[in-house]
């Protein structure tokens, strides 16, 4: 056997001979590669159970298999919004979805790191994702995706947030005041890693990657997420500030006003109070954010997020006006 056209033990995918394997930059969770055959190219994921990080971080590949049925539910609400998904190998753990190419989207990450903000695009993210929300929320998939928290449990509320405790004990009654709403408040599917970097954007399209941690929980950590790295890259890019916070404001104020399973001013309330923790979070918890290395940036965000803290029922619209 030639090595060199297998990935797992794999030749074929459907009935196509696999020609060439090519790793792909990927993030700190998985293995990714491109797989071509002769007609067509492919992209295989395998979750690690070990992370590629500094300090010791581990969780359950399985999360390969909630990818695969995020992916799967998702693919029926927003069709254009979600890559086809091919298959998913329950022995060996893999997913294989269609290959997507670059050549035809941007990465979001990206182009917000150069100070390019589409108001549009970023937009139609907060409607898409409360539309998943909405549609997503029901007893039956929370009896399939609920077996999973587990994992949301060790990627995000254990080094995100309880990781800060050590270097904040001041904060340990508001942390776990936090993580105890995000545990007490599981209404619906959630991606819980809605960030740029997985997702891809064309002119009028939105692609949405890499649901490792799909769980059922609270909804507020996705549009959190979202924002938090908004903020995060308005005060490192230091450009067009203007549009970064027309979009911040748009995002907040598009995604929970459309909120219909709860009273919208209970996630509100939770969403302004989890956001400063996870401004801390990409400074001192287990995933630093890797493009901000010097003390004097990460001295301005830990005030932003302390000084939220303080104030606590803080206006949305003001403060981002501030940044």
């Amino acid at each position: 056997m030639n090595k060199k056209l297998s990935i797992f033990g794999l030749l074929e995918i459907k009935n196509e001979k696999i020609i060439n394997v090519e790793p792909l930059k990927g993030g700190v969770s998985c293995e990714i590669y491109k797989v071509d055959t002769a007609t067509n190219s492919y992209c295989i994921k395998k979750a690690l159970k070990k992370l590629r990080v500094e300090k010791d971080w581990y969780a359950d590949p399985i999360r390969s298999y909630y990818e695969y049925l995020w992916l799967k539910k998702t693919k029926k609400i927003i069709p254009n919004s979600i890559p086809k998904v091919i298959s998913y190998n329950r022995m060996k753990n893999y997913l294989i979805i269609e290959y997507l190419n670059m050549s035809r989207y941007s990465n979001l990450k990206e182009d917000l790191l150069k100070g390019k903000v589409d108001l549009n695009n970023l937009n139609t993210l907060a409607k898409k994702l409360i539309y998943i929300h909405k549609n997503l929320k029901s007893n039956y998939n929370k009896k399939i995706f609920q077996p999973h928290n587990f994992n949301f449990i060790k990627l995000r509320i254990n080094p995100y947030l309880l990781e800060l405790n050590k270097t904040y004990p001041e904060l340990k009654k508001y942390i776990n005041a936090t993580v105890n709403l995000l545990r007490n408040n599981q209404h619906t599917v959630i991606h819980a890693d809605f960030t740029p970097k997985n997702i891809l954007v064309s002119k009028n399209k939105q692609i949405i990657l890499d649901a490792e941690t799909a769980s059922y929980g609270d909804p507020s950590f996705d549009i959190v997420s979202l924002i938090n790295h908004l903020i995060i890259k308005l005060l490192f890019v230091n450009k067009n500030k203007k549009n970064f916070v027309l979009a911040l404001k748009k995002i907040f104020n598009t995604y929970h006003s459309n909120v219909t399973w709860e009273e919208k001013q209970d996630i509100i309330k939770r969403s302004k109070t989890l956001l400063p923790l996870m401004i801390l979070a990409r400074v001192d918890g287990k995933s630093p954010v890797e493009y901000i290395k010097n003390n004097k940036e990460k001295n301005k965000l830990r005030r932003i997020a302390l000084d939220l803290i303080k104030i606590q029922n803080y206006d949305f619209d003001t403060f981002v006006n501030n940044l």
